[in-house]
């Protein structure tokens, strides 16, 4: 676990260096199997690349993450559509 760890912390750090997330939600069936030590070592690995860690959790969605991620995204991105359409029809023409 622990060379899987530091693997996975390897792999977040450039992400994590240009996104400076506050969380990082460790997902799938690798995640789940490592547990508690998973998110440990990784939370521990990520001390040598990042000078400020993110928190590190397991996702409780399982293998329904990434679906739910997508369509809260879809959802939020269409109303978004809604209301700058909605927005901009209230205004008055020729602005």
């Amino acid at each position: 676990m622990r060379l899987y760890g530091a693997e996975v912390a390897g792999g977040l750090a450039p992400v994590a260096v240009i996104l400076d997330p506050e969380i990082v939600v460790l997902s799938g069936p690798l995640c789940v199997a490592g547990g508690e030590v998973l998110r440990g070592e990784v939370e521990r690995n990520l001390r040598d690349f990042l000078p400020s860690v993110p928190r590190v959790l397991l996702s409780r969605l399982g293998e329904q993450a990434v679906l739910r991620g997508a369509l809260h995204v879809g959802r939020s991105r269409a109303q978004g559509f809604v209301y700058e359409t909605a927005r901009l029809s209230a205004l008055p023409s020729g602005r």
